[in-house]
């Protein structure tokens, strides 16, 4: 999966809300076993060679809450990213602090979401990246909308575009 939602939903809630049809309940389990973020997919089930092509970009990664939280996931994006030549990852203060979209939150709770997303974009803003990479596409959203609030300069992207960029030889494209 390369939404973290979708991959703990599938692995989690699936199983669960599916327990009393015997027939979907065998479906949902077989599904949860395979599940996993496109990050552990790569890094240890394909175990991907690292890129030949420099990706020149000072990047920051955040971590998004279902990827952190729901699957344990956190080593994988960043060795994926240190991968990447050209690329200097900069660890911001609290890497796996909620970026304040957490799906509908944002829709219903938005001044509480943008203050949440203030403090991410803070420390984002801190590190001197050119770029966030993330792994959650609402985060990604959410992110970049931050972003562009305060004026700032970074781009946002997900973790697979960057590899896309370093396998595919387009590192030095802007936005």
């Amino acid at each position: 999966f390369v939404c973290p939602t979708c991959a703990t939903t599938a692995k989690h809630e699936w199983p669960r809300l599916l327990a009393a049809d015997p027939q979907l309940a065998g479906k949902a389990r077989e599904l949860a076993e395979k599940a996993m973020d496109i990050s552990t997919y790569l890094a240890e089930v394909l175990a991907i060679a690292p890129p030949e092509n420099a990706v020149p970009a000072k990047v920051t990664y955040h971590d998004p809450c279902h990827l952190v939280r729901g699957l344990k996931v956190s080593a994988e994006p960043r060795q994926l990213i240190k991968s990447v030549p050209g690329v200097e990852l900069v660890e911001m203060a609290e890497p796996n602090s909620c970026c304040g979209f957490g799906g509908s939150f944002s829709m219903y709770y938005y001044d509480l979401s943008r203050k949440i997303n203030d403090e991410k974009i803070k420390q984002i803003a801190d590190t001197g990246a050119d770029c966030v990479v993330t792994g959650c596409p609402g985060c990604i959203v959410h992110l970049q909308d931050g972003i562009d609030h305060r004026k700032g300069r970074q781009r946002v992207m997900h973790l697979v575009e960057l590899l896309a960029k370093a396998y595919q030889g387009k590192g030095g494209e802007s936005r």
